[in-house]
């Protein structure tokens, strides 16, 4: 009876353990509802700042999507390029939508788009896409972020570039 009673002790307490580890690392994203996701105008020149994807050939396009936050939790249920280079016609994300979420699920400066999947006719690629994240104006912006070559063993998929929200968004670590 005492082994048993010692043995649910140490059952509860890994349980309880359990329990404030994962709400440590709980996060809320806001304001709930729809938001667009955009190449964002260049104040200098009135221009859309375009997003430079690479894989074996650079493309220069701007982005359009659509993101949505529910709950707290935020996705991105479309995205599509818009004519740059010649080639943006020739590139398409499939298999959203794709989670958002801050990186490592607990950065406050930089963000994580879940499992994206890039069809190119130079090849495919599929894994995360981190970028940092401003939380004062909702910007993203990807520094030569990679996008691992699916199947692997071709070249990864580099991104560079912003990508703005509106409304801006920003979320809270819990």
């Amino acid at each position: 009876m005492m082994k048993r009673l010692l043995a649910l002790s140490v059952l509860s307490a890994v349980v309880a353990t359990a329990g404030f580890a994962s709400s440590a690392s709980a996060w809320t994203f806001s304001p709930n509802g729809s938001v667009t996701l955009s190449s964002p105008i260049d104040p200098g020149t009135g221009s859309l700042i375009p997003l430079q994807l690479f894989k074996g050939i650079p493309v220069s396009c701007t982005i359009f999507g659509i993101g949505d936050i529910t709950f707290g939790l935020a996705s991105v249920t479309s995205l599509s390029l818009m004519p740059g280079s010649f080639f943006c016609f020739a590139i398409s994300f499939t298999g959203l939508p794709y989670d958002l979420e801050p990186a490592g699920g607990v950065s406050p400066t930089s963000v994580t788009l879940k499992d994206v999947t890039v069809t190119a006719i130079t090849g495919n690629c599929r894994g995360d896409l981190t970028g940092d994240f401003d939380q004062a104006t909702g910007v993203i912006t990807f520094n030569g972020a990679t996008i691992p070559s699916d199947p692997p063993g071709g070249s990864d998929c580099i991104v560079t570039g912003p990508v703005a929200t509106s409304p801006a968004i920003s979320y809270t670590i819990h």
